[in-house]
């Protein structure tokens, strides 16, 4: 999933933020949000890109979203992250809502 954002960045920054998400980084990779579902011990990071440093959100961009497992707050190591066919239909239609609702 990549995705434009133009000037939007902190529309998009604020929305995820009022729906539950929270800001993780790992140093010298991209940035991004993460939102845990803890009673299904499972939850989704989604990879931002633009320069942070510059706060460049003209240049933003949505890479991609990624499922992980485990009772994992921060970032996520390789090992976390599971197959889509993993992901309770419910769960995975909650987090495209979650994203279609900040992205629009």
């Amino acid at each position: 999933m990549v995705r434009r954002l133009g000037g939007e960045g902190d529309l998009l920054k604020r929305r995820l933020r009022e729906q539950g998400w929270y800001e993780i980084w790992e140093e010298d990779v991209e940035r991004g949000y993460a939102k845990m579902n803890e009673e299904l011990s499972l939850g989704v990071e989604l990879v931002l890109r633009y320069n942070w440093d510059d706060c460049d959100y003209e240049n933003m961009t949505v890479m991609e979203a990624k499922f992980y497992t485990g009772d994992v707050y921060g970032v996520p190591c390789e090992d976390d992250f599971c197959l889509l066919k993993e992901v309770p239909d419910r769960y995975y239609s909650e987090v495209v809502l979650s994203l279609s609702r900040a992205i629009e």
